[in-house]
């Protein structure tokens, strides 16, 4: 009776033992290393975890579409404004600290969630056209000076305007442009006629040789700059006056009024 006692209480040692073990490893075999993260405010010193960009500060964390949980970063060489960076996307760690800013799951690639599965993955220097985020979209067409006022033809020229920075062998200049037109109006034309309500110029449009048909555009475009690995995405409201000028040739100059979005996406 002792003996069979004795054997119970080493059982029932071993088993709290082993149960002690299993708790202190981690939740689930080959799960990744938990990082602590935490919703960080605005006015919270941030740093990416590349270290290129410096420190920065949290001006705004997006509450509305697109950039809910995005946090608006201002830096030293980005300007006042600053720029939106999403998360998911970005490694951003509070200064100086281990610690990730974003509330979502870490904990290896289950925690992902469908859309992310789902996103096409993108090698360096290949495949952009498949960023899904910021697609190299090129307006079909030819522009000659023979070729009649639409909204095809304008939208080209724009887009040729855009595309002439475009430098491969460049350090700065980028090596591809996307231009998607995410609205486009087209406002009553107009004779670039004389006028006596101007002083010195007489010139309705200034820009444009006297006789000139002008055709307002009103636009909202998506232009996307391969800079090496990243991309720049940028989302701008524009106002375009398309003619031909002296030469004959067509131009769209145009004004951005409105700044949408303006950030870096990362190829990976």
């Amino acid at each position: 009776m002792t003996k069979q006692i004795r054997m119970n209480w080493r059982a029932r040692w071993i088993c709290f033992f082993a149960a002690a073990i299993a708790f202190s490893l981690p939740f689930g075999a080959g799960a990744d290393t938990i990082q602590p993260r935490q919703g960080c405010a605005v006015g919270t010193r941030v740093a990416f975890e590349d270290g290129t960009r410096g420190v920065g500060t949290i001006n705004e964390v997006g509450t509305k579409s697109p950039h809910v949980g995005w946090y608006r970063i201002v830096f030293n060489w980005n300007g006042p404004n600053g720029d939106w960076y999403s998360p998911k996307d970005w490694g951003i760690f509070i200064a100086g600290t281990k610690t990730k800013c974003g509330l979502e799951s870490t904990r290896g690639k289950e925690s992902r969630s469908s859309s992310d599965v789902s996103r096409p993955k993108v090698e360096a220097g290949k495949g952009v056209t498949e960023q899904t985020e910021c697609p190299m979209t090129e307006p079909p067409g030819k522009v000659t000076k023979t070729s009649s006022a639409s909204a095809q033809l304008f939208k080209r020229v724009i887009y040729e305007r855009a595309a002439a920075k475009i430098n491969p062998a460049s350090i700065s200049a980028p090596k591809k442009i996307g231009l998607t037109f995410l609205e486009f109006d087209m406002g009553a034309s107009y004779e670039n006629t004389l006028t006596s309500s101007r002083f010195g110029d007489k010139r309705r449009h200034d820009g444009a040789p006297v006789g000139a048909m002008i055709y307002p555009v009103k636009t909202k475009e998506l232009q996307c700059d391969l800079h090496g690995k990243e991309i720049r995405r940028r989302v701008t409201e524009v106002s375009h006056d398309c003619f031909k000028n002296r030469d004959g040739d067509w131009t769209c100059p145009g004004r951005t009024t409105k700044t949408v979005e303006n950030r870096l996406i990362q190829i990976k």
